[in-house]
């Protein structure tokens, strides 16, 4: 059962960049219009733009 604070968004993330590693991957980049989340994994913005419709997108990346 999925409940606040089992940390399923932690898993995914590690998840993620471990199987980039394992295929050689140096670096993941991300395109996303959410706030705070993947700062505190490592992520670093490296661009800001809005998308078609308006809205704000971050382009984040992490070294691997």
């Amino acid at each position: 059962m999925l409940t606040k604070g089992n940390r399923i968004s932690e898993k995914m993330i590690k998840y993620v960049i471990t199987y980039a590693q394992n295929l050689g991957f140096a670096e993941v980049y991300l395109i996303i219009d959410h706030a705070n989340l993947y700062e505190k994994y490592g992520f670093v913005k490296i661009d800001e733009k809005k998308d078609l419709w308006g809205n704000h997108e971050k382009f984040m990346n992490i070294l691997s």
